[in-house]
Order: structure tokens, then C-alpha cells, then sequence
């Protein structure tokens, strides 16, 4: 191999690990933070959907289907199914006469013992910057918990 070729094989290598490393180190963050916003987004959404639903009946309804009436065309193309960002089911669970909405992370698992006892919380809880965090938005508020 000529010394032209091993210089520039060494300038692709090092590029490549440049890139790979700003490509860690700054762009996938911003693409998870990105991503948990659109969460929150499609969980205000829901929200209003949420609502407008109880105005109409009067109590929550049992499951997210029941609100295909309660959301105008764009605003269910937004929700897309009750798939957040990460590609997992949002999570919804009617709650005496409230409710939780809930985005679990780029794990998709349940990270807190207590979504419960959280949405009785009067305070948020607080905000890790984990992409596991499930994001839980309430009739009470909205909450983050951490990862375990």
C-alpha cells in the first residue's frame, strides 16, 4: 500500500470516529429529547381529546377508542394509534374520576412502582433527562419519573 493511501485510509478512520462520537455524543440526545417532546405533545393531545369526552358523557371514557369523536382529523392523525415515539402503546387507565396517560420510554417498561400514588402527587416529579423516564400525564398534572 502507498504512503498516499495510508495517509488517507488513517484520514477516513479518524473521520469516521469523529463522526461516530459527535454522532453519540450530540445528535442522538437531540433526537431523544426530540422525540419526548412530540411525546408530551401527543399527550396534550389526548388530553384534550380526554376532555372534550367527559363535557360530551360526563366521565372518562374506558379505553382510547371510545375518543375517535373527540378528536378532530389532524389531532388523531397526531396520536397515530396511541403509539409513542419509541414505537410502544400509550398507556391509559381511566382513575376513579380521573385519569393517566402514559408514555413509558425508550424501554417501554413500567420504571415506577407507584403511577398511581405519582399522579396523586401534587408536585412534579423530578426530571432525570433518562430516555427510560416514563412520562405520565394526568388529570392531575403532568409528571416524569425516572428510571430505576
Amino acid at each position: 500500500m502507498s504512503r498516499i493511501a495510508k495517509v488517507l485510509l488513517g484520514l477516513f478512520v479518524l473521520v469516521v470516529a469523529i463522526s461516530g462520537s459527535l454522532y453519540l455524543t450530540i445528535v442522538r440526545p437531540q433526537i431523544y429529547v426530540q422525540r419526548q417532546i412530540r411525546d408530551f405533545q401527543r399527550l396534550k393531545v389526548l388530553q384534550t381529546g380526554l376532555d372534550r369526552y367527559r363535557t360530551a358523557h360526563g366521565y372518562f371514557p374506558q379505553s382510547l377508542g371510545y375518543l375517535a369523536g373527540s378528536l378532530t382529523d389532524e389531532e388523531s392523525r397526531f396520536v397515530d394509534d396511541y403509539i409513542d415515539s419509541w414505537g410502544h402503546r400509550i398507556h391509559y387507565e381511566a382513575v376513579d374520576a380521573g385519569y393517566l396517560l402514559v408514555s413509558l420510554g425508550k424501554n417501554g417498561k413500567v420504571d415506577h412502582d407507584d403511577l398511581y400514588g405519582l399522579r396523586e402527587t401534587s408536585a412534579h416529579a423530578d426530571v432525570c433527562g433518562s430516555w427510560n423516564a416514563e412520562q405520565v400525564l394526568a388529570d392531575t398534572g403532568w409528571h416524569q419519573s425516572c428510571a430505576k
